[in-house]
């Protein structure tokens, strides 16, 4: 998990354009450039934007404001990707056609395409194999004590669909409160 904002891009035909999960368009002209300099196949991408300055990544709310605003900071967006998916595998999974490829597989393309990449603006999300549910469990809460909103554990044999996955678990914190108001004092401006 990227503490970022969830944006799938997609390359047909050397054109890329980028939608956001609800399938809000936008554009990143330089995200756009290091996936075409860098022979990026046709495809669909998927991962989460964060915006970087000096080397740090801003927190989710500021980056997500910068990301979604008029005026975006592109020299400085961060693509965090996860999995890629031929264009025949998603229109498969549209139909509810059952993928081949398992997600390591997958996973092991977009480490292979930005592994000798120059820019570091597009780039393999940080993963970590696991091999039980208390390992995954431990490394979601070493992110979540440097200030991360969690991770995500995924069967390595997973298929790609089109909808939510069984076969992977968002590890976040929730709290679930109950408050009474025992007082309010009005507010004169």
């Amino acid at each position: 998990k990227a503490d970022g904002t969830y944006r799938e891009f997609t390359i047909e035909n050397g054109v890329v354009s980028s939608h956001s999960r609800s399938g809000e368009e936008y554009e990143y002209p330089v995200i756009y450039k290091t996936m075409l300099e860098n022979n990026f196949p046709d495809g669909h991408y998927f991962g989460e934007l964060t915006v970087v300055e000096n080397g740090k990544v801003l927190d989710r709310a500021t980056g997500n404001g910068l990301i979604n605003s008029d005026n975006p900071p592109h020299d400085n967006i961060v693509y965090d990707m996860w999995d890629y998916v031929t264009l025949e595998e998603y229109s498969a999974a549209a139909q509810k056609i059952k993928g081949k490829t398992p997600y390591h597989e997958r996973f092991a393309k977009v480490q292979e395409l930005t592994s000798n990449m120059n820019e570091t603006n597009v780039r393999a999300i940080e993963s970590h194999v696991v091999n039980s549910f208390a390992e995954g469990l431990k490394k979601c809460s070493e992110w979540m004590n440097m200030g991360l909103e969690g991770a995500i554990v995924k069967d390595r044999n997973a298929i790609f669909r089109d909808g939510t996955s069984d076969q992977q678990l968002k590890l976040k914190l929730a709290i679930v409160l109950s408050m009474r108001i025992t007082g309010f004092q009005e507010r004169i401006s």
